[in-house]
């Protein structure tokens, strides 16, 4: 695999059910926009942009910060504004509370993307229902993404029915997230090692 990527975070969302900034929630020592930042960039990205959120903090972090077009619009916003600013034509998006993002699984998502040059999105599926906020979408995507959400659609996943798709299964834990304080507690009690 010798293509350049892009790997995006969404770090702007409000976290209400968490309740306070996932991108920088520490976890055994480290926060988890770190963590996503060091499996991008041991996973080869060449670029790495955080879109929304907390500029400084996430510049502190190592990201590229850049500013969601559409704050407030949801997540399919900022997968948009990831794609326009973007300097590669494959961009993985991730979002910014996967405590077990893994390198090799962001370099798998990206290989099936180039093995697949027709899919504009890769994506895994967990629980028979698309992740896209862990998927890999090409550029080219761009125009079908932007008319729906000029449209006035708000949901990544239904864009899916108008783009060529490519499904893969990845490790079910690389794709687990932390939306609530209860997924947090749940986390650290399966993993005793990563409670501070």
């Amino acid at each position: 695999m010798n293509a350049a990527f892009t790997v995006a975070m969404l770090a702007g969302g409000a976290s209400r059910r968490m309740g306070q900034d996932k991108a920088t929630l520490c976890i055994g020592g480290q926060e988890l926009g770190e963590r996503v930042l060091v499996a991008a960039l041991l996973a080869g990205a060449s670029e790495v942009l955080a879109v929304g959120g907390d500029g400084a903090s996430l510049q502190e972090q190592g990201w590229r910060h850049v500013a969601d077009l559409w704050p407030g619009e949801g997540p399919f916003g900022g997968i948009i504004s990831a794609l326009t600013v973007a300097a590669n034509e494959l961009v993985v998006v991730l979002a910014c509370d996967l405590p077990e993002v893994d390198d090799q699984g962001l370099q798998y998502l990206v290989g099936e993307c180039v093995a697949h040059p027709s899919a504009m999105v890769v994506v895994p599926d967990r629980d028979g229902r698309p992740e896209v906020l862990h998927a890999v979408w090409r550029r080219g995507a761009l125009a079908v993404l932007r008319s729906l959400f000029d449209d006035g659609e708000r949901s990544p996943t239904a864009a899916l029915g108008r783009l060529e798709v490519h499904h893969v299964s990845v490790a079910e834990s690389s794709l687990r997230d932390l939306d609530t304080p209860e997924d947090l507690a749940q986390y650290l009690h399966d993993h005793p090692e990563a409670d501070d």
